[in-house]
């Protein structure tokens, strides 16, 4: 094997560079609007990975990321307001809900090949909209799904992450390290099995 799990690629070099270039200037050049626009596109950057990676290793389109990223993103937030668990803690939690929920759609999703698994995934990710915009996300109210009537404080940062130039560097740092661990899925043994 020519190429170690350590090799690194011009692009890979590039990619790294751009990574260092907007975690050191990004959050102090852009203003609150465009923070917010950077930040959600480096979220929804490693949603797209996910995508990109399923469709170049075998294949096959998936279109439920954007609503697995909804429940890590109700469980995040339903756990920080029963323990107030540190952000990280909530986020493995979440973590580990959601790839056991994709799991479960995958079962019967990927008997299917072709429109008929994008289909599928479709009306998965379209069943789980219509079931957070009912239920919506928690804000601090009572019960299993944690909702109260007026305005809630719905969004918690990481420690790290208070401020929102600070959050930008820290879901860039994430992103990065989830490219990092695909790039390293994808050359290793388990995942060209």
């Amino acid at each position: 094997m020519g190429r170690g799990l350590f090799h690194l690629t011009p692009s890979g070099a590039s990619g790294l560079i751009f990574a260092v270039i907007c975690f050191v200037f990004l959050p102090m050049l852009a203003g609150s609007y465009w923070l917010s626009i950077f930040t959600s596109t480096t979220i929804f950057g490693m949603a797209i990975s996910g995508v990109a990676f399923m469709y170049a290793r075998l294949g096959m389109v998936s279109l439920t990321q954007v609503g697995l990223m909804g429940i890590g993103g109700w469980v995040t937030l339903r756990l920080n307001y029963l323990w107030d668990m540190p952000f990280e803690v909530n986020m493995l939690c979440a973590a580990l809900a959601t790839m056991i929920c994709g799991w479960i759609l995958a079962l019967p999703a990927l008997r299917m090949r072709g429109l008929y698994l994008a289909l599928v995934t479709l009306v998965a990710a379209g069943g789980l909209e219509i079931l957070f915009a009912t239920y919506q996300f928690p804000n601090g109210g009572e019960g299993f799904w944690g909702v109260k009537t007026g305005s809630g404080d719905v969004f918690r940062r990481p420690m790290l992450g208070q401020t929102p130039e600070a959050y930008l560097s820290y879901c860039i740092v994430l992103a990065t390290l989830g490219f990092l661990f695909i790039e390293a899925h994808r050359r290793l043994f388990p995942g060209r099995a």
